[in-house]
C-alpha cells in the first residue's frame, strides 16, 4: 500500500471508494477483517451487498492503517452504543464516518473531531415528498414544494444528505427528529452551520460523482477539506 501524506491540523479528507472490486481485492479486504466483521458480512443475503460491505470495511482498515502506521488487520475498531464504528480509545486522534449508495462509498476521515458523511444516488428511490411533508422543517418543505417538478427530487436529496451527515456526526442517526435539523440555508449556499440541540455543525454539500449527491458535517469548519480517490484495485489514488 502506498504511503500518503496526512494532516493533523483540523483537516478532513473525503475518500471516494468504488465498490466494484476484483476477486484478488476481495481476498485482500476479507483477510484484513475481524471475526465479527466476517460474521456481519455473512449475514447479508445478497452476494452484492456482502461484497460491498467487505470492500468498505477493508478500505476503512487500509486507510486508517496508513494513518496509524499499522497493518489493516491490526487497526483497533469498535462500535459505540449506537453502533457507530470508531477507533478504540488511545489509538490516535482520528475520527471517521462512512456512507455508501449503489456503487459508490464516501469515507470521511477527520483530525478536527467527530465527523458525519452521507451519499445518495440520484437514481435511488422516489422524490421524498411524503417524507419531507411529515419530517422536514417548514422552510425545507417550502423550498422543495416550490421548486420545479423536475428539480424536486434532487432538492429533497440535498436536504436529506445534509441532515443525515449531521445526525451521523452526532452519532445517533435518525433517532433525532429530522425537523429539528434545519439545513435550508446550507442547501441554498452549499455550506453553512446547522444546530442540533445546543451544538452547531458545519455542513458542506458535495458532488462526489455524476448522478450522486453527498454532504460532510463537522463540529467546526475544517482548516482544509480534501478529496482523494480510493480504488480497491489500486489502493490510494491521486488527491484533488
Amino acid at each position: 500500500m502506498k504511503r500518503v501524506k496526512t494532516r493533523e491540523d483540523g483537516s478532513v479528507t473525503v475518500w471516494r471508494i468504488g465498490l466494484r472490486a476484483h476477486r484478488d481485492v476481495m481476498a485482500r479486504c476479507w483477510a484484513s477483517l475481524s471475526d465479527s466483521e466476517r460474521q456481519a458480512a455473512g449475514r447479508y443475503a445478497r452476494v452484492e451487498h456482502q461484497e460491498r460491505y467487505v470492500v468498505c470495511r477493508g478500505a476503512i482498515r487500509e486507510i486508517l492503517g496508513v494513518l496509524l502506521g499499522m497493518a489493516p488487520s491490526k487497526v483497533p475498531l469498535e462500535q459505540d452504543e449506537f453502533g457507530k464504528p470508531r477507533l478504540m480509545s488511545g489509538s490516535g486522534k482520528w475520527w471517521f464516518n462512512l456512507s455508501h449508495s449503489e456503487g459508490l462509498a464516501l469515507l470521511a476521515v477527520s483530525s478536527a473531531g467527530e465527523v458525519g458523511v452521507d451519499v445518495e444516488a440520484l437514481s435511488h428511490g422516489e422524490c421524498g415528498q411524503d417524507i419531507a411533508a411529515q419530517w422536514f422543517a417548514p422552510k425545507e418543505k417550502d423550498a422543495i414544494s416550490n421548486a420545479p417538478a423536475a428539480k424536486q427530487r434532487e432538492l429533497f436529496l440535498f436536504h436529506w444528505v445534509c441532515k443525515e451527515a449531521v445526525l451521523k456526526g452526532v452519532g445517533r442517526g435518525l433517532i433525532e427528529p429530522l425537523h429539528l435539523v434545519d439545513v435550508s440555508e446550507i442547501v441554498r449556499g452549499s455550506e453553512g452551520f446547522a444546530r442540533v440541540g445546543s451544538t452547531e455543525w458545519f455542513v458542506r454539500l458535495l458532488q462526489p460523482a455524476p448522478e450522486y449527491v453527498g454532504a460532510v458535517a463537522l463540529k467546526r469548519r475544517p482548516a482544509v477539506l480534501m478529496w482523494r480517490d480510493y480504488e480497491p484495485d489500486s489502493g490510494f489514488g491521486r488527491p484533488e
